[in-house]
């Protein structure tokens, strides 16, 4: 099984068009290769490079989103789960609870200290999941674990915004009927 993005390959840096830098919609992702005896899907995104100051276990969850339907082949650009669109979120498909600032479409902020790696990793389940909209983390891969029948992970990077210089005032002062 395969993920991958029109908008950037595995590896390398996610277009600021689909961060908070730009106009924070989400990359189109496609997946291949599902398993034929696959029952759903389960898409989890991940940035593993959160200083321990800002959270204590280092990683923030963007997404998690289960039983999507085998017969789904990805996800649009600028995919809003916050509808229910049955072109971007099928009958049964459900976003669990996500930080609030994510829970519409994946967007990465602008990292305040690196450039951070951020994880799309697709699992292949051998059945749909009964699962609480408030699972965890922990406690949505401890219930996927014995379900897995293939994974595939896409990884992409982004990393703080380059500030403009500042302009001498003089110079903006032209501009200003100065």
């Amino acid at each position: 099984m395969e993920i991958d993005s029109f908008a950037f390959s595995n590896g390398w840096k996610i277009p600021e068009k689909y961060t908070i830098d730009g106009e924070g919609i989400s990359p189109p992702l496609h997946w291949r290769g599902v398993p034929k005896n696959t029952k759903s899907l389960t898409l989890i995104v991940a940035d593993p490079d959160v200083p321990h100051t800002i959270l204590p276990k280092g990683e923030l969850i963007h997404w998690m989103v289960v039983n999507i339907p085998p017969f789904v082949a990805g996800i649009m650009e600028g995919a809003d789960f916050s509808g229910t669109d049955v072109l971007v979120l099928p009958n049964g498909t459900v976003l669990l609870d996500s930080p609030p600032a994510f829970a519409k479409n994946f967007c990465p902020l602008s990292p305040p200290d690196k450039e951070h790696r951020y994880f799309f990793d697709l699992y292949a389940l051998d059945s749909m999941l009964e699962i609480s909209p408030y699972a965890t983390y922990e406690e949505l891969i401890e219930i996927i674990k014995s379900k897995t029948l293939a994974v595939a992970s896409l990884m992409g990077v982004y990393g703080p915004a380059k500030k403009s210089p500042q302009q001498p005032l003089r110079s903006i002062s032209k501009y200003a009927g100065g």
